[in-house]
């Protein structure tokens, strides 16, 4: 018989932010893999324009982790973060297209 626990672990992937900033840095981020509600969604979108608004509008329910703190060394809320990234039009595309690089490992293989 098989065991519910297979299903227990959700896949994320971690984004190095000093890969995407090419800055030496420990930063990461580290987000989730889609529901399977999540990419009908984002396969329902049709413009590169409508991705960017649909990843900034799901980014803080797919970020499960991070290593930012603020001065005192207390872990700083994932909003505040996001808010932060928001600003970064560059950092954000550069994560969007980390983020759909992995959904894409994860798709099954076509097979001919």
């Amino acid at each position: 018989m098989a065991n519910l626990s297979i299903f227990d672990d959700v896949r994320k992937v971690r984004i190095l932010l000093a890969d995407v900033l090419n800055e030496e840095t420990d930063a990461f981020i580290e987000l989730r893999e889609l529901t399977e509600a999540e990419q009908v969604e984002m396969s329902s979108v049709k413009t590169e324009e409508g991705l960017s608004f649909w990843f900034k509008k799901k980014l803080p329910s797919l970020m499960v982790d991070h290593n930012f703190e603020n001065a005192d060394g207390v872990k700083i809320g994932a909003q505040e973060i996001i808010n932060k990234m928001l600003s970064k039009g560059m950092l954000m595309t550069s994560i969007k297209v980390a983020y759909i690089n992995f959904l894409q490992l994860l798709a099954p293989k076509k097979t001919e």
